[in-house]
């Protein structure tokens, strides 16, 4: 017993002194050029009544109860937020300089308390505006621990919130919307497919072949298609950008030959995202559907895939039209 407790206790000390070489703040920086003026993304940074357009944690729940200072584009001007799943808080202005700067505080008060700062910085640059987002916040010590992963997520809720900052100032050229459908029922589909199993780089290239030798393989041998091409995500890990996915046409009476195989999903329950805008944004968006899968406090089939579906031919559909279904399975 006594050295059971020894043991506890070593274990104990090793984790408070690795956690003391930890970093205390977390600190992210995200970049985007939006093609429009310093002064009309300034206005839209100053003005309070613009965020709800853009801000990426409101996305998430858009029947959050907003209220107001008497102004909202002056230093001490503020917006509060009170939310069924998003919890409340509020965002103040601390400072602003024309055209070039506006510091804000976020406060998160419910359910943890949580003070954060938000600098977004701007920069007349050629085709446009460089805009520079940076948020910072001091975390407690025994949270220290979560730091990479709260930065890998708040990055790319920055991601999100700028490509929706420069659509709410008339840069289309890169849209980027989703949809939180809510929960739907697919029916079982039986499909013909390949594996990729590499880099995330590299997918989009190997799933552009890989979907046309399926297409050519289901017209000579005459399977009838039955649905819009598929990815099952089996492994997927962001930090080695490692993926390991199928590629698949749903068809009736499948063949298998080679490599190519045959499959078959169940009907099955799932939380449903929808992607409008270019796949470089489906990092964005799956973590977007992650997000809402949390604050709705839905239960992920663990063993099931992920599945993407691809509802339009990019070779005849513009990256800004694009739909893409997010799947996540359901208990």
């Amino acid at each position: 017993m006594f050295e059971f407790i020894v043991v506890i206790l070593l274990v104990a000390i090793g984790f408070v002194v690795w956690m003391a070489f930890l970093p205390s703040v977390l600190s992210i920086e995200r970049r985007l050029t939006i093609a429009a003026s310093s002064q009309s993304v300034y206005s839209a940074l100053r003005s309070l009544g613009t965020w709800p357009a853009w801000n990426p944690w409101l996305l998430q729940e858009p029947n959050t109860k907003l209220t107001y200072s008497e102004t909202d584009d002056e230093v001490g001007s503020w917006l509060a937020w009170q939310g069924q799943w998003l919890g409340a808080g509020r965002v103040t202005h601390t400072h602003l300089q024309s055209t070039t700067q506006v510091h804000s505080q976020l406060t998160f008060e419910h359910p943890k308390r949580s003070p954060a700062d938000i600098i977004w910085h701007l920069k007349p640059v050629t085709g446009g505006t460089e805009v520079n987002a940076c948020l910072r916040n001091r975390l407690p010590f025994l949270m220290r621990w979560l730091n990479a992963k709260m930065s890998q997520q708040l990055a790319l809720d920055l991601d999100i919130g700028l490509a929706r900052l420069a659509m709410s100032v008339g840069d289309d050229s890169d849209p980027l919307v989703l949809q939180f459908v809510g929960v739907v029922t697919e029916p079982a589909c039986h499909y013909v497919a390949l594996r990729y199993e590499g880099s995330l780089q590299q997918r989009p290239e190997a799933m552009r072949a890989g979907y046309m030798r399926l297409a050519e393989w289901v017209e000579q041998h005459n399977m009838e298609p039955n649905g819009t091409p598929l990815a099952l995500y089996h492994k997927l890990n962001p930090k080695t950008q490692w993926v390991v996915c199928d590629m698949a046409l749903p068809v009736e009476h499948p063949q298998a030959v080679d490599d190519v195989f045959v499959g078959e999903l169940p009907e099955r329950r799932y939380l449903r995202t929808v992607l409008t805008g270019d796949y470089h944004y489906l990092e964005q968006a799956w973590h977007a559907a992650f997000s809402h899968l949390r604050l709705r406090r839905f239960k992920r089939q663990p063993d099931a895939p992920l599945l993407e579906s691809y509802l339009n031919d990019p070779e005849v559909t513009s990256a800004a039209q694009r739909q893409t279904y997010l799947d996540i399975p359901l208990q």
